[in-house]
């Protein structure tokens, strides 16, 4: 008889989560190096007004990377797919964002994989921590092969810039949803305030 963890002792699993989260899931994630705040990549919308008026357009802001991240999404919700060999539901319309810049991009990314782990961890019963692990390790391999095929085909350093961005915001995504459902696990009531005698 397979014995419910979570709702025995919600806080001692938050204890352990938030633990897992903080200590061993940035071990996981994959190293990227900080593209600088002042790089041209930046979307447009994302710089303040006063500032983008008087900033001078650069050529990186010309190139559509459009093509490359909406790759780079297709190639990790194809592994995702391969790896846990689920039904192909996960990969709505309602996921992919309006616009491929590197934020909506990561933000695409993080739900893909937080809707995975929702089906794996609450479908399928696996277990939580194993369930972010392997999410974390397949986003760190797909990350790895797809950025080194972009720079060995020697594309636009732009590319690469834009592909660092999105990727440092799936990892932040990533660790700020996992506390965030630390947090949140912490609440839920105890066996013994929910069965009251």
């Amino acid at each position: 008889m397979m014995i419910n963890q979570l709702a025995i002792n919600p806080v001692g699993n938050y204890q352990q989560l938030a633990h897992q989260i903080q200590q061993h899931l940035p071990t996981l994630l994959p190293p990227i190096q900080q593209t600088e705040p002042t790089s041209p990549i930046r979307h447009i919308d994302e710089a303040p007004q006063e500032k983008a008026q008087n900033q001078q357009i650069t050529l990186h802001t010309s190139v559509d990377y459009t093509p490359w991240l909406q790759r780079l999404y297709l190639e990790f919700s194809q592994a995702l797919h391969q790896a846990f060999e689920l039904p192909n539901t996960h990969q709505k319309q309602a996921l992919l964002p309006p616009q491929w810049h590197p934020e909506a991009t990561a933000k695409a990314i993080n739900a893909l994989a937080l809707s995975y782990s929702g089906f794996l961890w609450h479908q399928q019963g696996q277990e939580v921590t194993l369930v972010i692990e392997k999410l974390t390790k397949l986003w760190r391999e797909t990350w790895q092969r797809y950025r080194l095929d972009i720079q060995n085909s020697q594309k636009n350093p732009g590319l690469l810039q834009a592909l660092d961005t999105t990727g440092l915001l799936v990892n932040q995504y990533w660790l700020e949803s996992w506390l965030h459902l630390a947090e949140l696990q912490r609440s839920l009531p105890t066996e013994s305030k929910a069965n009251p005698e």
